[in-house]
């Protein structure tokens, strides 16, 4: 009997360590997928501000002027809003040209650091899944810093001369509670999945352990001289097998 619970409960085991290595991938997976949503709704944003609200003006000298739509911005931004999600507008590494960095913000404005402007000069667009931000004087978040998960599209002129970065970013505990959800899901699952294994192992424990008790007492019984026992089976599995060859050793010794 030992050797039975031994299988069963190795079994067990190696339920346990699939499903937590799957649970694991799984969640990596889907993880990723969030994010990478979050940053291609976050794209639109930005490309739709592009077309929408940012102009270039060139004089006729060539100099360059970026002209916003700031009644199409505060709309755009106040949607935004009421999905926690902001943007900002650079000219360059340092300089915020909209929203006014000294009205907008509490604390210090933030920088793009060089290694992403290097990165956006190149026309590649930086996501970040977490970043530090610092929070709107509006914003009801406690802090004066707020965690996001973001992304930098750069916007170029007709010459290929990069002129302004937009910068998208959602409140990362929004995505937080998108992922605690679906943890949630996955661990129930994970669960009610061990749960039926255990006791679908534990019906097949007994019905094994119920015929190898038959095929004991059997035995026993023949030992003692007893010929005329004969034991019932189906003949489907390996131990109903065993038990036609105990029927016909025992017709064959009488």
């Amino acid at each position: 009997m030992k050797f039975i619970y031994q299988q069963i409960l190795a079994f067990i085991t190696i339920i346990l360590i699939l499903s937590g290595t799957l649970a694991l991938i799984f969640f990596h997976l889907t993880k990723e997928m969030v994010y990478e949503d979050n940053w291609k709704e976050m794209q639109g944003y930005a490309d739709a501000l592009k077309n929408e609200a940012i102009k270039v003006s060139t004089d006729s000298k060539g100099n360059q002027t970026i002209i916003l739509d700031v009644s199409e911005l505060k709309v755009t931004e106040k949607i935004l809003s009421s999905r926690n999600t902001h943007f900002t507008i650079y000219t360059s590494r340092t300089n915020v040209l909209y929203p006014n960095p000294n009205t907008t913000f509490i604390g210090k404005k933030r920088n793009i650091e060089y290694k992403d402007w290097d990165l956006l000069k190149k026309g590649q667009t930086v996501k970040r899944k977490r970043d530090i931000r610092p929070k709107r004087i509006h914003s009801k978040l406690k802090g004066n810093t707020i965690r996001v998960t973001d992304i930098y599209s750069p916007c170029f002129d007709k010459s290929g001369k990069l002129i302004a970065v937009i910068m998208v970013g959602e409140n990362l505990g929004d995505v937080s509670k998108i992922l605690e959800l679906i943890r949630k899901n996955i661990l129930l699952t994970m669960s009610f999945s061990i749960v039926l294994s255990v006791i679908i192992s534990i019906i097949i424990a007994h019905i094994l352990t119920k015929k190898i008790a038959k095929l004991r007492d059997a035995t026993e019984l023949v030992s003692n001289g007893n010929f005329d026992v004969e034991l019932k089976n189906s003949g489907r599995s390996e131990m109903d097998k065993l038990m036609q060859d105990f029927n016909s050793m025992v017709k064959a010794l009488k």
